[in-house]
């Protein structure tokens, strides 16, 4: 069994792989990803969808508003 990841580890992962000059590289600093009509599977099924970014903002958004992605 692993143990889970923390936030300090989420963080420096987002911060080495997906930050440029304190930009999200993933959401664009917006806090969301909105795949929709954008991602298919090789057989042509839509799968895209909005999820929280793994960004600060995408984190702290989910937390004071984790229904906030029910309205879009």
């Amino acid at each position: 069994m692993s143990k889970p990841i923390t936030k300090k580890q989420l963080s420096d992962f987002w911060c080495e792989e997906y930050a440029q000059k304190n930009h999200c590289c993933l959401c664009g600093n917006r806090g969301l990803i909105d795949t929709r009509g954008k991602v298919f599977t090789p057989a042509g099924f839509e799968c895209g969808a909005v999820v929280f970014c793994i960004c600060p903002n995408g984190r702290t958004w989910k937390k004071l508003n984790p229904k906030a992605l029910e309205n879009m």
